[in-house]
């Protein structure tokens, strides 16, 4: 479950970043959480019952809140 959270401070570098004039990083670390993102949602989620990991409650949850999924 630490993924989703990796994830979701990458996006939140990179628009502090754009907010810091910084385009170099923010492009970077729009990237990364791109990166992040694709290899987190081949290997844990299932697409067609649309669900994260075991399907707990915890794993829905946390990646609701980090948008590491879609809606």
């Amino acid at each position: 479950m630490v993924t989703p959270f990796y994830f979701w401070s990458a996006k939140l570098l990179a628009r502090t970043a754009v907010r810091l004039g910084e385009k170099e990083d923010a492009e970077r670390l729009e990237l990364l959480a791109n990166n992040i993102q694709k290899v987190y949602l081949n290997k844990f989620f299932d697409p067609v019952n649309r669900k994260v990991g075991t399907g707990s409650q915890a794993n829905q949850a946390i990646a609701l809140q980090t948008q590491i999924v879609p809606e």
